[in-house]
């Protein structure tokens, strides 16, 4: 699976509440990053994955290399829990035999710009129009 996920601007908006619901309906591993409750500026990215252990060596891009497409193209979306993170971080934490966190590769994926009003779709390139399609239905 590629890490970087193609991009295809929607023709129209759609409510990001639907396009969770949505994707909630077909499984739980589901993922929301939210710009704020009635956001108007900056991105929010709703999508799926599939479970995946995060590698070793994961490098943070900062910005997508185009700066006309979503900011987020594709990798891992998870969380760490309080202890790993903190280890992670050089702090003292209680010593544990377990790392504690959840993981997935995003797969699918709609990137909400709230300021152009704007929403793209992300998957592979060989599934992008599918999933473009499966949006307009939403």
């Amino acid at each position: 699976m590629p890490e970087h996920l193609s991009a295809c601007l929607l023709p129209a908006w759609v409510e990001p509440v639907a396009v969770f619901r949505c994707l909630e309906d077909g499984g739980s591993d589901v993922f929301w990053l939210d710009a704020g409750a009635d956001a108007r500026t900056g991105w929010s990215f709703i999508g799926r994955g599939t479970i995946a252990e995060l590698p070793s060596e994961v490098r943070l891009d900062a910005a997508s290399p185009d700066a006309t497409l979503p900011p987020f193209s594709g990798g891992w979306v998870g969380w760490l829990d309080y202890e790993s993170g903190a280890r992670a971080a050089g702090a003292p934490v209680f010593e544990s035999t377990t790392e504690g966190g959840s993981w997935l590769r995003a797969t699918h994926v709609v990137a909400f710009d709230h300021d152009a009003g704007q929403a793209w779709a992300l998957a592979d390139a060989e599934g992008l129009d599918a999933w473009t399609d499966a949006l307009a239905a939403v």
